[in-house]
């Protein structure tokens, strides 16, 4: 995310980050640090099978005065203020927050962004099966995919659902920026969450 009144030349590149002309104006949420971490090990040259080549670019972000905030929302009060002009962040949180009046767009990297999913389903022993079977059908129902489009900034996803194009412009993804989508490497996140936790609160973030 950045705010266009300031960053003129929508970033490029998740690389733009570490630019010293936006020193002190970069802003990161503490809760999403795996994804800031994959996203300098990218920049440093690595993948996202691997932050190790990351941890040296975040310590020069560090030296860039990069602010780090607690929760989304004190992020969105610091974009809001304008104390930060670029960001890492979910394209539908991004989408919300220009809804609610801050002064953002969003920029898809030449790098590829990181997918994110979220899942519904019907446990196998569930006490009512057919009712939540029902409310799987309706959520993925082409109106309510729509409307869920409209008010939370996520694509739909079904095929079927039809968005105004304006709505469409703001929230989707090109054929191109769809193939280059990263899945997270849960294995490797899930192996080394810890160090990777640490890193983030003991060295990068002290």
């Amino acid at each position: 995310l950045y705010n266009p009144a300031k960053v003129t030349a929508a970033p490029q590149s998740y690389a733009d980050l570490w630019d010293p002309k936006y020193r002190g104006k970069v802003g990161l949420v503490d809760i999403l640090h795996l994804q800031n971490m994959e996203t300098a090990a990218i920049v440093a040259g690595g993948d996202h099978h691997d932050y190790e080549p990351g941890k040296r670019k975040l310590m020069e972000l560090r030296s860039l005065d990069v602010k780090v905030y607690p929760s989304n929302e004190a992020l969105a009060a610091a974009l809001k203020s304008e104390e930060v002009w670029l960001s890492l962040m979910w394209l539908a949180r991004g989408f919300m927050w220009k809804k609610s009046g801050i002064p953002v767009e969003h920029a898809v990297p030449s790098e590829g962004a990181t997918s994110i999913c979220f899942e519904m389903a019907v446990p196998k022993n569930a006490r009512n099966r057919e009712g939540g079977l029902g409310y799987l059908n309706a959520a993925l129902d082409a109106k309510a995919q729509g409307a869920f489009a409209d008010r939370m900034g996520y694509a739909p996803t079904v095929t079927d659902a039809t968005l105004p194009q304006d709505l469409a412009r703001q929230i989707s993804l090109t054929p191109e920026q769809q193939a280059k989508l990263r899945t997270p490497d849960y294995e490797y996140i899930a192996k080394n969450q810890v160090a990777l936790i640490d890193f983030w609160n003991k060295e990068f973030k002290r």
